[in-house]
């Protein structure tokens, strides 16, 4: 009767041994494993959502030319400021009033001196000279040779000044015109200097253009 009770015994330390080799446990929240998964998601974000941050377009800037002027005898001293690169090129001019009698309220304009200047940190300025690069008396004494009386013209005593910014101007800096939007001037579009040319053709851009007018008494 003794073996089969220790054949017995045997069976049964085998069973136990047979019964304690189950698969381990899955790991809880608290492993490391999954303490990682969980703080990886946390931070993830999607390629789509960093693209729509990356898209998002900064305000444009208002790009504004200012003008200021000083009269010292014939000189007029033309300066002012342009959020435009160093370098930017500008039109300064001065121009005489020339009175129609047939149009007396409706002057025309004569380019007595003109110039190109640049920029520099954000200012310009350049001296402008009555009658520099052309007489006003000059031109309107040969308009009125073999006019009758009535219809002589005369240079009147109003001055304008102006300056102006053109991406299309030869040799423009190339870095201002790109400031400006491409040589559509499109980045001008919303300065208070604004001015178009070419409205009605094919190829309009935008320019910028200030001007002041005052009395300059004739020398």
């Amino acid at each position: 009767m003794r073996r089969p009770v220790l054949v017995y015994l045997l069976i049964l330390a085998g069973a136990a041994v047979v019964g304690g080799c189950t698969s381990p446990a899955p790991p809880t929240s608290s492993s490391p494993a999954a303490t990682s998964a969980t703080a990886t998601s946390a931070v993830s974000t999607s390629p789509d959502e960093t693209r729509s941050a990356a898209s998002i377009p900064s305000a444009a800037q208002v790009i504004e030319l200012s003008l200021q002027t000083a009269v010292d005898g014939d000189t007029v001293h033309a300066s002012g400021r342009v959020n435009l690169p160093d370098g930017t090129r500008l039109s300064v001019g001065l121009q005489r009033t020339i009175i129609d009698p047939e149009r007396p309220d409706d002057p025309g304009y004569l380019d007595v001196d003109y110039a190109d200047t640049t920029v520099t940190d954000g200012r310009y300025s350049y001296d402008l000279v009555d009658n520099a690069k052309r007489d006003a008396a000059a031109f309107v004494s040969a308009y009125n040779e073999g006019e009758p009386p009535a219809r002589h013209q005369r240079v009147g005593e109003q001055v304008r000044v102006a300056v102006s910014f053109s991406p299309q101007t030869d040799d423009q800096l190339p870095a201002a015109v790109a400031a400006a939007g491409g040589l559509d001037g499109s980045a001008l579009a919303t300065s208070p200097q604004r001015e178009e040319i070419g409205e009605w053709t094919d190829d309009p851009y935008w320019t910028l253009l200030a001007e002041r007018e005052f009395v300059k008494p004739l020398t």
